[in-house]
């Protein structure tokens, strides 16, 4: 059928008149945002916004523990060269994406360790040892316990934080946590303890673990001649693949693990060039070009959101320290000014590394980097950075907020529940209204989320107007409810703005602009409480 909506033109336009309505309240002199901003400027010590634009810019024979002591000094020194060329590779991910292994092995290692080295190694060392001589990493460390009670069931050491692989085993078949993983899941997600969500999540990786030392993660050999271009482990190529090419994928496969497992690092890395070739010659269509891989690789190397997090939240505690330090004092001196001009300089130094990153997550990805969860909980960090940017100038205490606001939003990104793995887009989300929709609408929770410590920090304001600090803490009050207020109304337009776009996004898909369902009810719920804190000043 033919979807012939009369109505479709009018009802944009309508979208198109709200939204240059909104757009325009930013720049008329005489709305309620011209009047905060010229009453800002009147108050304010210090510009940044000129600042801010001119710089945007296999099994082998039983092992022992000791063995693996014993093994591991020459495995981290000798493997270094070949484990960069096996993290070059390309690897298929469950999803379809291509990717350098390396990707992969970074995101196995996080998941398993919670970092992207161990014992000096990194995380191809790390994951190529594994897959070379499973015996042996079976006795790796690798998984932290939290819980005392599983370090007991586990029989780990007194006073020994991370369990191995080989833990979990009495003997060769006994699995220690099969009857409470049993119990563990036939409890309800909501009601689950602290005991039982740490088992199913040690289950977990111990299964991760075992999918590594079988190589069932790592598709790595293209099928010759496959119209759906589907990669796959060795030990599936040898089952699917028939004739030379599965000859050729067992001996490739097989000469690599024992290369590796004897630490003969030249005839590794001679396997590994030959793995790369067959790549090459049977599923050339589907490997990235060369710039995107090292640029895939420079972006795994950097580490750079984990690393932001914590310079974030320390930064904003200082800055924060530093503005009530400065509205209590009777006659603050002049080193205030200078904290806070140091303090734009390096938040701007900040703001440009996370652009970058996400920048080049978008060139890495071949979209817009704010498409899952992981990806939104930066880009509000970053929209937060940029509301801080544009009203820093006011206080120490709306810098710090700032700061802190992108801090907890990275902070939150790198649970273990999140995950940061980059991803192809389904179908139905390659719009550019989609991608329009969603960075109008997530950048609105920067602005909001701001104005929400903002006022935070106000209300404990109000706990220090000492008699004889009242008119400082007072003036300061004031300014901070001024920009507070103005980044709410923006926040209240952008979000806005978003869900109109949205509602074209979804017309254009589903040949229907409103649904109801939960994101969009809250997503008018939200505008609809916004729009009443700022409209409760004319009661």
């Amino acid at each position: 059928s033919v979807n012939d909506d009369p109505g479709k033109w009018p009802t944009y336009l309508g979208y198109l008149l709200l939204a240059l309505g909104l757009f325009w309240n930013l720049f008329d002199p005489t709305s309620r945002f011209g009047k905060l901003v010229r009453y800002l400027k009147a108050t304010a010590p210090l510009g940044i916004l000129p600042l801010l634009f001119a710089l945007c810019t296999v099994t082998p024979q039983a092992a022992t523990l000791a063995d693996f002591e014993k093994y591991l000094p020459a495995y981290a020194q000798g493997s270094k060269a070949a484990a960069e060329d096996f993290g070059r590779l390309i690897v298929q991910s469950p999803m379809g994406r291509m990717e350098p292994v390396n990707s992969l092995d970074t995101q196995l290692l996080y998941k398993l360790h919670g970092s992207l080295s161990w014992r000096g190694m990194d995380q191809d060392q790390v994951l190529m040892g594994m897959l070379s001589r499973p015996d042996l990493w079976r006795y790796a460390r690798l998984i932290r316990v939290k819980s005392p009670k599983l370090r007991k069931v586990l029989g780990l050491p007194q006073g020994e934080k991370f369990a191995a692989f080989a833990d979990a085993f009495e003997g060769k078949k006994s699995y220690k946590l099969k009857k409470y993983v049993e119990e563990a899941n036939r409890v309800k997600p909501g009601e689950r303890g602290t005991f039982e969500r740490e088992v199913i999540a040690l289950d977990e990786k111990l299964n991760v673990i075992y999918m590594v030392f079988y190589g069932n993660l790592y598709r790595i050999f293209p099928m010759p001649g496959d119209p759906h271009h589907t990669w796959y482990n060795p030990l599936e190529a040898m089952q699917k693949f028939a004739g030379k090419e599965r000859a050729t994928v067992e001996a490739l496969t097989r000469h690599f693990i024992d290369a590796a497992a004897a630490g003969e690092w030249a005839a590794a890395r001679e396997m590994i060039a030959q793995i790369r070739h067959y790549q090459r010659r049977y599923g050339a269509e589907l490997i990235p070009p060369k710039e995107k891989v090292e640029a895939e690789l420079f972006y795994n190397r950097l580490h750079l959101f984990p690393r932001l997090v914590g310079i974030y939240l320390l930064l904003g505690l200082v800055l924060i320290l530093a503005g009530f330090a400065e509205i209590l004092r009777e006659r603050p001196g002049p080193w205030f000014g200078r904290i806070r001009l140091g303090a734009g300089v390096v938040l701007l130094l900040l703001f440009a590394l996370h652009t970058f990153g996400l920048g080049l997550r978008w060139y890495i990805a071949g979209h817009a980097p704010w498409s899952d969860a992981y990806e939104s909980l930066l880009y509000i960090a970053w929209s937060a950075m940029l509301a801080g940017l544009i009203f820093f100038r006011h206080s120490l205490l709306v810098l710090g907020a700032t700061v802190m606001v992108a801090g907890i939003f990275l902070f939150t990104a790198h649970l273990s529940n999140i995950n940061p793995q980059i991803t192809n887009l389904v179908p139905v989300l390659k719009s550019y209204w989609l991608t329009i929709h969603v960075s109008v609408i997530t950048a609105s929770y920067g602005f909001l989320g701001l104005g929400a410590l903002i006022g935070f920090i106000v209300l404990w304001l109000f706990i220090f107007r000492h008699p004889a600090r009242r008119p400082q803490i007072d003036r300061a009050i004031h300014r901070l409810v001024a920009v507070d207020e103005a980044a709410l109304i923006i926040g209240l337009s952008m979000l806005t703005v978003g869900n109109f776009i949205g509602g074209v996004w979804a017309n254009e898909s589903w040949g229907r602009y409103w649904g109801w369902d939960p994101k969009e009810t809250w997503a008018y719920v939200s505008i609809v409480v916004y729009t009443i804190v700022l409209h409760l000043r004319l009661v």
